[in-house]
């Protein structure tokens, strides 16, 4: 915490550079802001974690921040999010975890998330399949490399 406003000014000092605040504590976010905020700075995106039902609560807190973009990202993606509200969210990650110890992610998952994302009109962002083996997991869902990024509010 001592280092944030020293961190707040480096994000003011390069407005150039989009800076994606990612937390798995959205409800604290509001206590955290500059007193300059306002309706958000263009270049910070805001984003929280959910990784299964028991974290779809955090995208409420996030809900009422504002930022130039808010963002979900579901990984590792540890079940079906069926229930997601994507309401005021502007763009979604999915992936699946990696490592020696890594929980499965079924595509079928990730693919929901992904029609949930078209028929919003959110732009969905695919970053991996995940597993054991870095090298298996792969950046396609059903064969498509789904990369696609938010626009920014105010943004040209």
């Amino acid at each position: 915490e001592e280092n944030r406003p020293r961190l707040w000014d480096l994000i003011a000092e390069t407005p150039a550079l989009d800076w994606l605040l990612l937390t798995k504590r959205p409800e604290r976010i509001a206590a955290s802001l500059p007193l300059t905020w306002g309706v958000g700075w263009p270049n910070v995106w805001l984003g929280t974690s959910i990784e299964n039902r028991a974290t779809l609560h955090r995208a409420d807190s996030l809900r009422s921040i504002p930022a130039a973009v808010r963002f979900l990202s579901c990984e590792p993606l540890l079940e079906p999010l069926d229930e997601l509200n994507l309401s005021s969210i502007d763009w979604l990650i999915v992936g699946g975890e990696s490592g020696p110890n890594a929980r499965p992610m079924r595509p079928e998952w990730a693919a929901a998330l992904r029609d949930l994302c078209t028929r919003a009109g959110i732009p969905f962002f695919y970053k991996q399949s995940g597993g054991r083996d870095r090298h298996k997991g792969g950046d396609l869902l059903e064969g498509e490399r789904l990369q696609a990024f938010p626009k920014p509010r105010g943004a040209a």
